[in-house]
């Protein structure tokens, strides 16, 4: 595979950087107090668009796209929850993909990224139909869409990811490229694997363009118009994995460490995030205002903010099961609505919207 730009713009350069201290004996219980309301949207699967998993949520087109990689489809619902279109296209032919690696969504398109194939596949984003593919100038391990039709590609060296198609000067985390697909842009150059690969890399609110990777406790804010970088929020503690260490998996894995295990999702001057203690994860949300962590009350599930799959407008999607539904209306969080709730128990998948202030 050969990349299609060899003179790269080296975009790293000075950024506005935030450093925000993670301590757990000071973390404020605040949380709740954020929280403006919270929502339920039941899904209305039928026998096309029923989906087993929930890899990505994009809002957009006043409707939701939900992203089931294992099962190789994408489908939407309007924001009343009834069924919209569904991209199902597995195979080799013409308009067809071997695999849904990451996908992305504007008003006109839906992007497929297809590793297998070195494609993108664009699909209307409004009926389903099939358009076009665009040939991948390197491999990549997430995409998003720029607003002036380039795109981001991140790529993220866990060593699994091999062969690295890029030539020696072009070891990028994030690459820019232009609608065609030429690479115009790089930031963040790597030198060491990393042990643990991230579920996702790339997450777009407003203008902005969201990064993080396991190579550091730090995530990355693009401009959504151009792919400039512009700042970036770093998470820090006394038990921060150190930099050496984050190519090795034991001590990646030890529980004297902590790291970041996703990338944020941004809403509303809010960020929520994933941050691994003693081998286990815990979902906490910076206030980007005040530059201070929240999490809820121990003793109380009130407007707790958990399981977060996306964010739109004010409001966080988090995706739950009806156990996990179960345990936190258990434990304080408010309840659906009676017709809701019947539906939740009856198994049917449901959305929570955490409104935010």
């Amino acid at each position: 595979m050969v990349v299609s730009c060899t003179n790269i713009n080296k975009g790293d350069g000075p950024i506005a950087s935030t450093v925000i201290e993670f301590n757990p004996d000071g973390i404020e219980q605040s949380l709740a107090e954020c929280v403006d309301s919270v929502s339920f949207l039941v899904l209305k699967e039928n026998e096309d668009n029923a989906f087993g998993n929930v890899d990505k949520v994009v809002v957009e087109n006043d409707m939701l796209y939900v992203g089931d990689f294992r099962n190789k489809k994408i489908v939407s619902f309007y924001m009343n929850g009834d069924p919209g279109i569904v991209i199902d296209a597995q195979g080799r032919g013409p308009g067809e993909y071997l695999e849904i690696h990451s996908f992305s969504v504007n008003k006109n398109h839906i992007y497929i990224l297809d590793n297998f194939q070195q494609k993108i596949h664009l699909f209307s984003s409004l009926d389903g139909r099939f358009e076009r593919s665009l040939d991948l100038p390197v491999l990549a391990d997430d995409l998003e869409v720029l607003t002036n039709g380039g795109f981001v590609l991140a790529y993220a060296p866990t060593g699994i990811n091999a062969p690295d198609p890029r030539s020696e000067n072009q070891k990028f985390r994030v690459l820019i490229t232009d609608p065609n697909l030429k690479i115009t842009n790089g930031f963040l150059e790597y030198s060491d694997n990393e042990a643990i690969a991230f579920h996702r890399y790339l997450n777009v609110y407003d203008g902005k363009i969201v990064f993080a990777s396991f190579g550091e406790d730090k995530f990355y804010f693009f401009n959504r118009e151009n792919g400039d970088l512009m700042e970036s929020v770093e998470i820090k503690s006394n038990t921060t994995l150190p930099y050496e260490y984050r190519s090795d998996i034991h001590n990646a894995d030890s529980e004297q460490y902590s790291s970041l295990m996703d990338v944020p999702f941004l809403c509303n001057g809010f960020a929520s995030f994933v941050y691994k203690q003693a081998r286990q994860g815990n979902s906490y949300v910076i206030d980007l205002k005040e530059k201070k962590i929240l999490t809820a009350s121990t003793d109380n599930a009130r407007n707790a903010i958990v399981g977060v799959v996306g964010s739109a407008d004010d409001y966080f999607i988090c995706f739950w099961s009806r156990p996990i539904y179960d345990f936190m209306v258990m434990n304080g969080f408010t309840p659906a609505d009676k017709a809701t709730e019947e539906a939740i128990h009856r198994d049917e998948p449901f959305i929570v919207k955490c409104h935010m202030r």
